[in-house]
């Protein structure tokens, strides 16, 4: 089930905490709220954020408020929901001058199958703890745990620059939303650390510019990842 006509919004995505990101918020909920009945049945999201070239953002912190825009439009369990019915989400961000954001509220199984986008290009890892934001005990386990995997795996890319993407499946009805940035922050190992401020985990997550995070409560493990280094640089 693929939109024909996905949401189209023009103008530069907002992160929080940025002080204009409730006026974004608001743009992205009055776009989707006279489409929301027709989609009602939607079990995923495909975001493609377009930012200017020079903007040096983290594709997570693209997605969050716009995921909670789309609930408060009244999909996935609306405003007072932690969404619900909410399986798959993919975000892709690609340098561009024209800025804006491509919405696409689509069948949650079928974005989950799509291809990854550079498949000779994949490594993965898994675990069988769900990392969490409120507990840094297990966002440092975490952490710990792709460090030990990671150079065993094939993910050697700390010192580099390159863009990446990853594909991350976790076996939980916890919300997607509050995942993705404990499971992401533990990629500091992967990603290298930023060279700023003095928090504990400061992954170079603005590398990202291809992201599926998906449910999959068939799967053995808690959390699992496949990712690669794109190939266009």
């Amino acid at each position: 089930m693929r939109p024909k006509c996905p949401i189209f919004i023009s103008g530069e995505p907002i992160t929080l905490p940025d002080p204009r990101g409730k006026d974004w918020k608001e743009t992205v909920r009055k776009s989707v709220e006279p489409k929301a009945e027709s989609f009602s049945a939607a079990t995923g999201v495909q975001l493609d954020f377009r930012v200017a070239p020079t903007r040096d953002v983290d594709i997570d912190n693209l997605v969050t408020p716009v995921l909670e825009a789309v609930r408060d439009a009244g999909l996935f369990g609306g405003p007072n929901g932690r969404f619900r019915g909410l399986q798959c989400i993919l975000a892709t961000k690609t340098a561009d001058s024209a800025q804006g954001l491509s919405i696409s509220l689509i069948d949650g199984d079928t974005l989950a199958q799509d291809s990854l986008p550079y498949p000779s290009e994949i490594h993965d890892l898994d675990w069988d703890e769900m990392p969490d934001e409120e507990k840094m005990s297990k966002k440092l386990a975490w952490r710990d745990e792709v460090e030990k995997k990671s150079l065993m795996r094939g993910f050697q890319w700390a010192d580099e620059d390159s863009q990446v993407f990853f594909d991350i499946a976790v076996n939980t009805q916890r919300s997607l939303k509050d995942l993705m940035k404990p499971i992401i922050d533990g990629f500091e190992p992967i990603l290298g650390r930023e060279n700023r401020g003095g928090g504990v985990l400061l992954p170079r997550d603005s590398r990202i510019v291809w992201l599926r995070f998906r449910r999959d409560t068939a799967m053995p493990e808690v959390v699992r990842v496949a990712g690669g280094r794109c190939n266009t640089q």
